[in-house]
């Protein structure tokens, strides 16, 4: 008997630009995060995006990870100027870029912010 554990929304490792559009295109809601593995600040939220990603509650929401090393013209398409950055996407259109938050509560505050944006 094979269990597997459930799967709730879906956290993508972004590597073309194609990919990305066909992310944004096909999911009502998106959170897309630019970061790069050299980046600090990147590393200490990842952990806790993933997390957010894996929240049943949040199971309607696409969340991306946008590599801007790997991806240089979505970082330039988008404006990207440092890092973490983050855009929301609804029905295709981008809403907001970035929101405010404390490192340390991260997840409760993009948890926060999904909720607000993204009330189904």
């Amino acid at each position: 008997m094979l269990i597997t554990a459930p799967c709730f929304a879906q956290l993508t490792v972004i590597r073309k630009t194609e990919q990305f559009k066909d992310a944004i295109a096909n999911n009502e809601y998106v959170v897309a995060k630019f970061h790069a593995i050299w980046c600090p600040a990147c590393v200490n939220i990842g952990l806790a995006f993933k997390e957010t990603a894996d929240e049943e509650s949040l199971a309607h929401i696409a969340f991306l990870n946008v590599d801007v090393d790997e991806n240089e013209n979505l970082a330039r398409q988008y404006k990207i100027r440092s890092i973490p950055a983050f855009i929301f996407f609804k029905n295709g259109e981008k809403i907001r870029t970035n929101f405010s938050y404390n490192p340390l509560t991260f997840k409760a505050d993009l948890t926060e912010k999904l909720n607000t944006l993204f009330v189904e």
